[in-house]
């Protein structure tokens, strides 16, 4: 990565589009399109969230649409200079197996790529604030894989060093996130800041384990064992319900961790993120990850001479031709009747527009 990445006219460009589309920003570091991109994605996105009628999954795909019209914006703006891309994928949310975020405590994961072998992670859980003080995290999730319903954040711990050596602790996860969002923030406390409230969840877990095997052992086979095992499991870790996140400490918000993670240069250290450092490593975890939660990948975008250059082919306003073209051939105006269900023009092709 060069060092004079991003250049001095490239990040004036981007913030004068910043500032023209939500306002003034002040900056941790010189914004690239890519950067840009998402922190306009993530400020349109706190605004349609401050009006509290979005739950967490509205808010995150509310956040992923959004990333995906800047990032396609700003890539059109910059073709000549760096061109950033993105793409997002679903996974099935209703799965009982060992997918979706009941199985690991994630919303979603989220991958910046600077070349085909060089590239960034995070994993993100959003919760909604109901006060400017704290976040409460407390939740139960329901059995899977074998295991008894759970407070999210062990599952959030399990999976999240699922990534890592097997000497890895908590206090490596700076790159899970629980994401709150409240009127004006979307604010991100990693799982290596909360090792302390890890602690007093792992106590209880084993003994809250051994009352779930010795209350499933008393029911009797039906249908209604999950919702039984997860009335029962909310019951015995009632006590937990008020702890949360206190938003007093060092936080930041999910704007500046975008931008630092699509900025910092390829091989300088950055926190809050993971590391991948092959493509081995990329393909992995975007595999594992795409079978349980949804995963947005963008590419960072380059100077032009960059030696670097990933494969990840940009957004441009190509992508939309063949939409355009079926929309151009399907350019026909409505009747201005309105004819009976058994009319047979009701089913005929109305004519196409004159010019």
């Amino acid at each position: 990565m060069q060092n004079d990445w991003p250049n001095k006219q490239t990040s004036k460009r981007v913030q004068c589009l910043i500032e023209g589309r939500v306002g003034p920003l002040r900056q941790l570091v010189d914004p690239t399109p890519l950067s840009g991109a998402l922190q306009v994605a993530v400020i349109q996105a706190i605004s349609l969230a401050s009006d509290g009628g979005l739950d967490e999954e509205s808010v995150t795909m509310s956040l992923l649409g959004g990333m995906q019209a800047t990032v396609s914006w700003f890539a059109d703006l910059f073709e000549e200079a760096a061109t950033p891309a993105f793409k997002w994928a679903r996974y099935s949310k209703n799965s009982s197996e060992s997918t979706g975020e009941a199985s690991t405590g994630a919303d979603f994961a989220f991958i910046i790529h600077f070349s085909d072998d060089a590239a960034r992670a995070a994993i993100f859980q959003a919760k909604r604030s109901k006060n400017e003080r704290n976040l409460s995290i407390h939740q139960i999730s329901p059995a899977r894989a074998g295991k008894h319903p759970q407070p999210q954040i062990l599952r959030l711990r399990d999976y999240g060093l699922s990534h890592l050596p097997s000497n890895a602790t908590p206090e490596n996860l700076h790159w899970v996130h629980y994401c709150g969002y409240m009127k004006s923030s979307f604010f991100c406390r990693p799982l290596a800041a909360l090792t302390d409230l890890l602690l007093e969840y792992e106590a209880r877990s084993e003994e809250i384990d051994l009352e779930l095997d010795a209350f499933r052992s008393n029911l009797a086979t039906n249908e209604n064992i999950g919702r039984e095992m997860l009335a029962e499991a909310k019951r015995l870790w009632a006590t937990q319900e008020e702890r949360a996140v206190d938003r007093s400490v060092p936080i930041i918000e999910l704007a500046h961790l975008l931008a630092l993670g699509a900025v910092t240069p390829w091989g300088t250290p950055v926190g809050g993120w993971l590391t991948l450092e092959n493509e081995e490593a990329i393909t992995a975890f975007r595999d594992t990850a795409s079978d349980v939660m949804t995963v947005a990948e963008a590419t960072a975008g380059h100077s032009p001479d960059m030696a670097n250059n990933p494969n990840a082919t940009a957004a441009s306003s190509n992508q939309f031709l063949s939409v355009v073209e079926h929309l151009n051939q399907q350019a026909y105006a409505p009747s201005n009747s309105h004819p009976q269900s058994n009319d047979v023009s009701a089913h005929a092709r109305p004519s196409p527009l004159r010019r």
